[in-house]
């Protein structure tokens, strides 16, 4: 097998194309393949990047001196219940009453 096919192989099972694979290793040393979401956690894996976004933007708003706010709560109340909701489904448990996820 030539040295072309191998990185090719190498390249298809990280999930890249070969120029990516090539450059990611020659730069960085290792090649980190890409994330593959199993289908099932797609959605909770969407729901928590939203959360993240939310959190930070009230984060750089605290860290810049803002203060919390009665929407903040709501948000941060929300993000709680999202979260039980995830808890609950990644371990096979129904959602619980009033939660939504």
């Amino acid at each position: 097998m030539s040295d072309l096919s191998i990185l090719g192989e190498k390249a298809a099972l990280a999930g890249m194309t070969m120029s990516s694979y090539v450059r990611q290793a020659a730069v960085a040393g290792q090649v980190q393949p890409r994330t593959v979401i199993p289908e099932i956690n797609r959605k909770d894996w969407a729901d928590l990047g939203r959360l993240a976004g939310n959190i930070n933007q009230i984060a750089t708003r605290l860290n810049q001196g803002g203060s919390v706010t009665g929407s903040d709560l709501t948000v941060l109340t929300e993000i709680r219940h999202i979260l039980t909701g995830i808890r609950a489904s990644l371990i096979g448990m129904e959602v619980p009453h009033g939660l939504s996820n």
